[in-house]
């Protein structure tokens, strides 16, 4: 009787185990899409201010506050892909 209550016990261990790990990744891919689409909107805006007021893309970048360390990032996520 111990022993099947102790195989009862793991086996309800794992399927929360695996449970918490299913809604962690789902939280996870969330911010990881928050993110993305945060992304993408600031590199459309910085298009559009670019093509709309004809500045440059430092221009644009500053207008939107964007920090300094974040700057060469963004200029690669702009080039056209090849």
């Amino acid at each position: 009787a111990g022993r099947s209550l102790w195989k009862e016990g793991r086996q309800e261990g794992l399927r929360q185990g695996r449970q918490e790990g299913i809604q962690e990744g789902v939280q996870q891919g969330r911010r990881e899409g928050i993110l993305q689409g945060k992304e993408a909107n600031l590199l459309e805006n910085i298009r559009s201010l670019v093509k709309r007021l004809h500045l440059s893309t430092e221009q644009a970048m500053d207008v939107l506050d964007i920090p300094p360390e974040e700057r060469d990032r963004i200029r690669k996520k702009l080039l056209p892909s090849s």
